[in-house]
């Protein structure tokens, strides 16, 4: 079966297509432009990696609990779909994170910017790490400006400039906690961009980020209203309350569930040049395509026609993990939480990434009187432990909280979610392989756009961005190639 042609097909319903369909869908009513989409998604619920469970008072979220107010992207578009109102603060007097290194909890240094020691005495007093490894990092300060590679790992760039315990007690328990990731692979260039211009304009970053900081102690070039910022910001019925609110603002029939494309390839109409086939045997012509989908599920979708992009697609690399969910009665857990949570230093033996004690975080994601905390089990597509039935990792996570935490009592509620290969990761050089994504495209399949975590950025602020951009694009070509426009 063909539908009729449209202007825009968008494969993948989750935040990625749903917001790249609502930014089409607004900007084209903005320019009077008629539009004609539809968003497929394999599944039977849109939102995809954003996904919550309201449990006996519990909000429970599945992926992403919260995204930082700073960029503004994800917060704007809250305010535009009317969910101002449901966005709560976490709870910053609590804001510190504890590192697992020896079996123990320490709390990161006070005065870290990113990877980077600003206040040397917090420094000094830190229990995380040893002396030499506090004397290599203070070190920092002597070294000169540097050249090298546009980009490198961040292990790589760290170790450089102050030493390896700090890779293996900063570094990594940051990136596990953010990008579910390992710094030995991690690109400088992506996600500390500043960092490697600094190194290279002053030398010191400690220096440079101290004298960045000191004018903003006095309140110059402070944005109004920037100090008074909350850390993060979520809502307070869970994260997919933004899924809820971009399906209820997109047209109706636009999003199709349930939709499992299995096939795209050059339609053979002028006017469309693509053809997206599913497995329910529904065929959609469009005359530009989206794909919002993790980048090895838009390389199997590609024909031989696009060979060359969906290999290119398949080097970007992904890794598979579990988040695990357990309330408690607050008065079985003798530990005080006094924190966002903890994420594990390099070669610590626990199978513990990182644990959020959500209820500490965001107090109204537990019911009074209870405690919310959420392991993350990752690894690469072979992890053992990934391999373990619910129950059994349900165990193995109980078992390492109380060895960690003292926490012995038995959950009131758990839940697991699993992510197989569902976590981009953006090794050095990333960015070179994305320019090369995008060049493919645009030579061989005009009129295609790739958009989602996959390419420059897995928060929540950065899918919205890019979802915006993408969606500018397209109108941008559309108008292009309108007939009003050529005359």
């Amino acid at each position: 079966m063909l539908d009729n042609t449209l202007d825009v097909a968008v494969v993948g319903g989750g935040l990625a297509g749903l917001t790249t369909a609502y930014f089409l869908q607004q900007q084209a009513r903005a320019a009077g432009q008629p539009l004609r989409l539809v968003v497929l998604e394999q599944e039977a619920r849109p939102g995809g990696k954003l996904i919550t469970d309201p449990v006996d008072g519990f909000v429970i979220d599945g992926g992403p609990d919260s995204f930082r107010p700073v960029p503004p992207d994800a917060m704007a578009l809250s305010r535009d779909l009317g969910l101002a109102d449901q966005l709560i603060s976490s709870e910053d007097s609590q804001n510190r994170t504890y590192v697992l290194s020896g079996g123990k909890l320490h709390p990161l240094p006070a005065g870290l910017v990113g990877i980077v020691p600003t206040d040397r005495g917090a420094l000094a007093r830190s229990s995380l790490l040893s002396a030499l490894g506090k004397l290599r990092m203070a070190r920092e300060v002597s070294l000169a400006p540097e050249t090298g590679a546009d980009d490198e790992s961040i292990a790589a760039f760290v170790h450089r400039r102050f030493g390896q315990e700090a890779v293996d007690k900063l570094a990594r328990p940051l990136m596990a906690a953010v990008f579910v990731g390992d710094p030995e692979w991690l690109s400088m260039r992506l996600l500390y961009p500043d960092y490697l211009d600094l190194a290279r304009k002053h030398g010191s970053l400690i220096h440079a980020l101290q004298a960045r900081r000191q004018p903003a102690a006095t309140g110059a070039d402070q944005a109004p209203g920037a100090a008074e910022q909350p850390a993060f910001l979520a809502f307070r019925n869970g994260m997919h309350t933004l899924i809820e609110g971009l399906v209820a603002q997109l047209e109706p029939e636009s999003l199709q569930l349930d939709r499992s494309v299995t096939q795209i390839s050059r339609a053979a109409y002028p006017d469309a040049p693509y053809m997206v086939r599913t497995k329910e045997g529904r065929g959609f012509s469009a005359r530009r395509l989206v794909l919002a989908v993790p980048a090895p599920v838009a390389a199997s979708v590609l024909t031989d026609r696009a060979a060359d992009l969906a290999a290119a697609l398949r080097q970007i690399r992904y890794l598979s993990s579990a988040t695990v969910a357990l309330g408690y009665r607050k008065t079985e857990v003798s530990h005080p939480l006094d924190g966002f949570g903890f994420a594990a230093a390099a070669r610590e033996s626990s199978p513990l990434l990182t644990c959020t004690w959500t209820s500490t975080k965001f107090p109204a994601h537990a019911p009074e009187g209870h405690v919310l905390l959420r392991a993350i089990v990752a690894g690469s597509g072979g992890a053992p432990a990934l391999d373990l039935l619910d129950l059994e990792l349900v165990s193995l996570v109980r078992a390492e909280l109380g060895r960690i935490l003292g926490l012995n009592a038995t959950p009131v509620v758990e839940r697991v979610y699993r992510r197989r290969l569902a976590n981009p990761q953006y090794d050095a050089g990333h960015l070179a392989r994305v320019a090369r994504l995008e060049a493919l495209a645009a030579t061989h399949l005009p009129g295609l756009y790739l958009t989602g975590s996959a390419y420059r950025g897995i928060d929540i602020a950065a899918t919205v961005r890019e979802a915006r951009q993408t969606a500018e694009q397209i109108l941008v070509a559309r108008q292009a190639d309108s007939p009003d426009t050529s005359t």
